[in-house]
């Protein structure tokens, strides 16, 4: 159980629709998630979580899938200060694709998915739609963890990746899951997926049906292990799933669930 005492986690994640909302763009390519305002820096309890997870000294790494012209744009300005003092005092950052091509062919990709408005019903029939529009964001989220871990080798098995299914985390978590290190042990600790969503929205008209979403847990599952991935919908909602897998001690596990309801 992580608690004050045990080894810190070495947090990965990714940013829009995971630690802030990405749907209120008039073009919705950073995300779909408008649950909350488009003015909240980060997720309520989402700080918090990072905090206990990475013990004292720790930081965060985000992981994300928007190439390096729109994250310095980001982190010179007031919002990647407000990012800082939530998550900080330091963070790390590693962006998107940085070629023309490849930025062209993510975007496209995106817009191109935004045109499907039916909820998806069919774990299958999504899978190939999510590969075909989003694994060129996945694989590169995958790649880049590699090179991550390989700066980090005393760290494995202490990796925890935070995503989103907007996009392509489902992908990338799948494959995280599955690397292992030089002694056959997993490299990641646990994946955890936040579900986002329009706020307009009943839950019969998310684009992932319920049904998608518990075939797609039990297939993750199944094929991970009941401690090692996680749907979510609010960040205290995922501190009391972690506490029951015995990832997060009972007083961790309060931390932040105060300050997720406190706003924080």
């Amino acid at each position: 159980v992580r608690g004050d005492a045990s080894p810190p986690a070495q947090v990965l994640s990714d940013l829009d629709d995971t630690m802030r909302p990405g749907g209120h763009g008039t073009l919705g390519v950073a995300g779909r998630d408008t649950t909350v305002g488009a003015d909240v820096v980060a997720y309520p309890g989402c700080a918090a979580l990072h905090r206990e997870l990475r013990g004292p000294g720790g930081y965060s790494t985000v992981l994300t899938a928007r190439p390096p012209i729109l994250i310095r744009a980001m982190v010179e300005g007031r919002r990647g200060e407000a990012l800082l003092r939530e998550f900080g005092p330091r963070m790390a950052l590693v962006p998107g694709a940085s070629a023309p091509s490849e930025i062209g062919r993510n975007l496209k990709n995106i817009l191109v998915a935004r045109l499907y408005r039916r909820p998806w019903t069919d774990i299958g029939k999504y899978e190939a739609h999510a590969r075909r529009r989003f694994g060129a964001l996945a694989d590169h989220k995958v790649r880049e963890f590699r090179a991550f871990a390989e700066t980090y080798p005393d760290a494995a098995g202490r990796f925890v990746f935070l995503g989103d299914d907007g996009q392509g985390d489902w992908l990338a978590a799948r494959s995280l899951l599955d690397l292992r290190d030089a002694t056959g042990a997993p490299l990641l600790a646990f994946c955890a997926i936040r579900h986002a969503r329009k706020s307009s929205h009943r839950a019969d008209q998310d684009l992932l049906s319920p049904e998608l979403l518990a075939a797609w847990l039990e297939a993750t599952r199944t094929r991970a292990g009941d401690r090692r991935f996680f749907l979510f919908d609010t960040y205290h909602d995922l501190s009391a799933q972690l506490h029951a897998a015995a990832w997060l001690s009972i007083d961790a596990k309060n931390r932040v669930v105060e300050a997720a309801l406190g706003g924080a």
